[in-house]
């Protein structure tokens, strides 16, 4: 059986994950899919977003991220309270947050009661890599609560550290991702990342892009979704995948399937 990419780095570093049918036993334990609020994002996600896996979503600047970070944070939220589980920790690198955003695209998914929405989300402004890193780590004892740890954008801790070197950028990223790993070992919540992108030099296919972290940010992600601007919607592709696009526009209500009327 395919090991998933938190099961293979579990095993490499050491840290006991279980998967295959082990993983099936837990889920049956939480069973509940996120919905990303957009039925084309989530036929690409079978459905949505899982428990006790890491999901990231990057590209270029203004193409939707924190939007989508914002929008699952709602939705993330609305499956929380159905299992008991209310509380989300949203940790933002960029200062994109907006209570207003949130409280409108929470028309879309509650009704009624939107306010109380903002005392569930445990909000965390965080500058430096070392603050991230902090957050993280304290995320651990609200974790009992959450369903969901959102990182909105993975991409500004590194592009802050003094040296950005390969060894060093990767050792930020193993340091953070191994705290993730850790949580994940004991709590059922789902991870999204957002990340932005930079130019591949010398990469053989036009226009290549890849996500800050490069592949030692991939290996502990179990599904990259790479968002991408096309013929005036925003284009959702699983990198590691084939399976059909999603299109999607950012609305004042967030983030909908391109064919939805507004």
């Amino acid at each position: 059986m395919v090991e998933s990419a938190i099961e293979s780095v579990a095993r490499r570093i050491g840290i006991p994950f279980v998967g295959g049918a082990e993983y099936k036993d837990r889920y049956y334990k939480y069973p509940w899919r996120i919905s990303t609020g957009a039925l084309s994002l989530d036929s690409l996600l079978d459905g949505g977003l899982l428990p006790f896996k890491v999901y990231c979503f990057y590209g270029e600047a203004g193409v939707g991220k924190s939007q989508l970070a914002m929008q699952l944070a709602v939705a993330s939220y609305v499956v929380g309270v159905e299992y008991g589980r209310e509380r989300v920790v949203y940790i933002d690198t960029e200062g994109s947050f907006s209570t207003v955003r949130v409280l409108r695209i929470a028309r879309r998914f509650i009704y009624g009661g939107a306010r109380e929405l903002l005392g569930r989300i445990s909000y965390a402004h965080a500058r430096t890599p070392e603050a991230v890193l902090s957050f993280v780590e304290r995320a651990s004892s609200l974790a009992p609560s959450a369903v969901a740890l959102i990182v909105d954008n993975i991409a500004s801790p590194i592009q802050s550290l003094s040296d950005r070197g390969p060894n060093v950028i990767s050792k930020f990223v193993h340091r953070l991702m191994r705290a993730i790993l850790a949580i994940l070992r004991e709590h059922p919540l789902t991870v999204v990342l957002t990340n932005r992108v930079y130019a591949a030099m010398g990469s053989p296919f036009a226009g290549a892009y890849q996500p800050y972290g490069g592949i030692a940010l991939s290996g502990y992600v179990d599904h990259e979704i790479l968002l991408v601007r096309e013929h005036g919607a925003v284009k959702a592709v699983d990198v590691w995948r084939s399976r059909p696009a999603a299109y999607l526009k950012v609305t004042e209500e967030g983030v909908v399937d391109a064919w939805v009327e507004t």
